[in-house]
């Protein structure tokens, strides 16, 4: 895949959600999840919680992450 930020050739991987042993310590085992804030609509679309995973894309020339979430049609 080809970076939107600067077109080079970005790396496959996944993006999860990863507690270190002090956040859980510290917060406790509560589930934590990614969302994309919508500047325009002022509302949070969730993309991943604590126990999903999903394919992403990191650009080693200037660390743009593309995330595919599996957020469809409701």
């Amino acid at each position: 895949m080809e970076c939107p930020n600067c077109s080079k050739t970005m790396r496959q991987g996944e993006v999860r959600l990863k507690k270190s042993l002090w956040n859980m310590l510290a917060f406790g085992w509560g589930s934590t999840n990614l969302v994309f804030r919508d500047y325009q609509t002022k509302t949070d679309v969730e993309l991943l919680n604590s126990w999903e995973f999903g394919k992403a894309y990191l650009c080693g020339s200037c660390n743009a992450v593309v995330i595919a979430s599996n957020l469809g049609p409701k």
